[in-house]
């Protein structure tokens, strides 16, 4: 009995170690989505290689949200497939109709784009500025996200362990929130000094210092 109890119990903890199904599923998911995000920012960066280092935003007087900012990669012939606009337990699905005509009006119509971005970057601007995440459930500067509805195709949603967030380095990862629950919950703050804590938002651009919302969010 010794000799099969010292068996057992080191199985036993392995089986408590080994992810579930379900943290399997989400891990590929967000594999997905940490892919999709990277590719859209590959395709920004491309249109900044061609615009004087500007992304698409800044062609516009007015831009009224990131569905309206990416139908220029199409435009531009920089983007073909809708498909990396989409992202795993999301509301929004592209539906691959860009439209014949050279503008390619059907791309990215609202509904098609799960991705916010934010207004008035350049491919110059720092390194840990985020430029395209998943999008918010509270849209204002620094955005926030539903923590409550993770793992589920409500708008502004979260995963269990964060939101994807791509920064303007095109590095692309999952972030963690502030919180372990909520519907408006912010990124973790990890950027610090000896009086405030800020989050990669906040020490981007200062938000008592904005005239007017930097998140370019969804339609």
């Amino acid at each position: 009995m010794p000799v099969i109890f010292g068996l057992l119990v080191p199985a036993l903890i392995v089986l408590r170690l080994a992810p579930s199904p379900a943290e399997i599923m989400e891990k590929n998911r967000i594999q997905e989505g940490v892919s999709n995000c990277r590719r859209i920012i590959s395709a920004l960066r491309a249109y900044a290689a061609d615009h004087g280092g500007d992304y698409p935003d800044k062609s516009l007087a007015n831009p009224r949200g990131s569905n309206e900012v990416f139908r220029i990669l199409f435009k531009e012939d920089i983007v073909t497939n809708e498909r990396i606009f989409g992202c795993p337990l999301s509301p929004f699905v592209p539906d691959g109709n860009i439209g014949d005509d050279a503008n390619h009006a059907e791309a990215l119509k609202a509904g098609e784009n799960h991705w916010a971005m934010t207004a008035g970057l350049d491919d110059s601007a720092t390194g840990y500025a985020p430029l395209v995440y998943e999008n918010p459930a509270i849209a204002t500067w620094p955005p926030a996200w539903n923590l409550d509805a993770r793992g589920t195709p409500t708008r502004g949603r979260s995963w269990r362990g964060g939101v994807i967030l791509g920064s303007n380095d095109s590095s692309v990862s999952l972030h963690p929130l502030a919180l372990k629950k909520g519907t408006e919950v912010p990124l973790r703050k990890h950027f610090g000094t000896d009086t405030e804590e800020k989050d990669s938002f906040e020490v981007t651009m200062d938000p008592a210092t904005l005239t007017e919302s930097a998140v370019l969010d969804v339609d």
